[in-house]
């Protein structure tokens, strides 16, 4: 699999869409995946999985290697999680930066698994793994680390990160897959 999708990346491709009833194809830079009844699936050149959820607008920007990987949640659920080598101490992709982008919070982070949602000038965010640095469009930020999560509304100070819901997380869930 890492092979094909290297040898994709290497054409141009930022990824390989799949699920929601569609036939795998790949996908350029700045691709628009807009979503109705049913989610879709994406793997990044490295591996990386996304899941877009029903009823969602996002975006890939340039994911391509050695680049910060860049994606925009315009409205709906989001799941990212970075590859992870199957063996720990097995060779894997070059760490790199990732990015996750709202109208009210840029989320960075490298090695960690989230669920974003967006929906107009409202953003929150549940880290499940690893950590994500929350900032604002005014340069504000905040860490949101494992089994947080935060809320943010655009122009507005970020609050700080609060244990995350698990209910919340468990519908969210539900809508994604």
């Amino acid at each position: 699999i890492m092979a094909g999708l290297e040898k994709e990346a290497a054409t141009g491709a930022e990824a390989v869409l799949g699920g929601g009833g569609l036939e795998p194809k790949t996908i350029g830079a700045n691709a628009a995946i807009a979503t109705e009844g049913k989610g879709v699936g994406l793997t990044l050149w490295d591996g990386s999985g996304i899941r877009v959820g029903p009823e969602s607008k996002a975006v890939v920007n340039d994911c391509r290697p050695s680049r910060e990987c860049e994606q925009t949640l315009e409205k709906g659920l989001l799941y990212f999680e970075a590859y992870k080598p199957p063996v720990e101490g097995m060779a894997g992709q070059t760490p790199r930066e990732f990015v996750i982008a709202t109208e009210a919070l840029s989320l960075r982070f490298g090695s960690a698994r989230l669920a974003v949602f967006a929906s107009g000038d409202k953003t929150a965010v549940v880290v499940l793994e690893g950590r994500a640095k929350a900032v604002t469009p005014q340069g504000e930020s905040v860490i949101v680390a494992s089994g947080e999560t935060l809320e943010a509304r655009r122009g507005e100070r970020p609050g700080m990160p609060g244990p995350a819901e698990m209910g919340r997380l468990k519908k969210w869930w539900e809508d994604i897959r």
